[in-house]
């Protein structure tokens, strides 16, 4: 989802929130969050909780950590018990041991820590600059790494607008793109707050999660677009062309759908601009409870 959407979770009588996706999906992954809770993205309108993107995959994430530290319990188990089984074998019969005396068990204990932590501070100079050298080492492919990492991300936003570029996670407020040939361009979320796109040729593009809030999409052309959660509050979509567009979870709230056609668009779960929540059916038009939303 993308950053900023906020969800309200109820629970029977109980409701809390908003909270952010991320401890969204921490919280489905600790099984904070249940199957059978109630979501909303605006505290009116819910949803089941299994309908959250990628749910079970979350969930499943948490089963598989749960399995793992299950085994590895049972095993510390086992291997306790052989150690306490041997132990006990070799203390039965006539050369069992007497209890030692707690006063000299304890006087051993100190002597013991107080040698460790002698023998502790006794480091070597050769092994002492090996650790620094080590530590530096490392230090310096960190930040090779990251500069790395982030030197084609800050290239790759400095592209210009063309078909089929690859925006993904690029700040592009207030960008001025009108007519701009996006074609089946990448911009999985990316921010585009206050862009103008008038006109502008976004067929088959990926906007997946992207903030597009109070953009100017005046006869864009948005057809076969991917924009599954992105944020379009109070965009200008009049007269757009969004036919077969993926708007699953996408936010509309307080769009201008003005002759806007969406013919084929998927809208299961929108938020459509007057608020209601679209139906997991709804293709083309905005299903709520049989009724259909206006376009308009």
């Amino acid at each position: 989802m993308p950053v900023g959407h906020l969800w309200y979770i109820r629970r029977g009588e109980q409701q809390r929130g908003p909270y952010p996706t991320a401890v969204m999906e921490r919280n489905i992954g600790l099984g904070r969050i249940l199957a059978t809770d109630l979501l909303s993205a605006d505290g009116k309108h819910w949803l089941a909780a299994i309908d959250f993107p990628d749910f079970e995959l979350h969930q499943r994430s948490r089963e598989t950590g749960l399995a793992r530290q299950l085994e590895e319990r049972q095993h510390e188990r086992r291997t306790s018990a052989e150690v306490d089984s041997a132990t006990m074998e070799l203390r039965r019969g006539a050369n069992r041991r007497r209890p030692e005396d707690p006063i000299e068990v304890q006087s051993r204990e100190k002597s013991y820590r107080v040698w460790r932590g002698l023998a502790s501070t006794r480091i070597a100079p050769a092994r002492m600059f090996g650790g620094i050298g080590i530590a530096v080492f490392l230090l310096m492919l960190v930040s090779w790494q990251v500069r790395r990492a982030e030197t084609p991300h800050k290239l790759q936003c400095e592209l210009p607008a063309a078909r089929g570029v690859a925006w993904d996670f690029c700040d592009k407020q207030g960008a001025r793109l009108s007519g701009a040939q996006l074609a089946r361009a990448s911009l999985k979320n990316s921010n585009l707050i206050g862009a103008d796109l008038q006109g502008a040729d976004l067929s088959g593009a990926d906007l997946a999660y992207a903030n597009l809030s109070t953009a100017k999409l005046l006869n864009a052309d948005l057809r076969g677009a991917n924009l599954t959660g992105a944020v379009l509050r109070g965009a200008d979509l009049s007269g757009a062309e969004l036919g077969g567009a993926n708007l699953t979870f996408a936010d509309l709230t307080d769009a201008k759908l003005a002759s806007t056609s969406m013919q084929k668009a998927v809208l299961a779960q929108t938020l459509w601009s007057n608020g209601v929540v679209c139906a997991a059916s709804s293709v083309g038009v905005c299903v709520m409870r049989g009724a259909q939303a206006s376009i308009k």
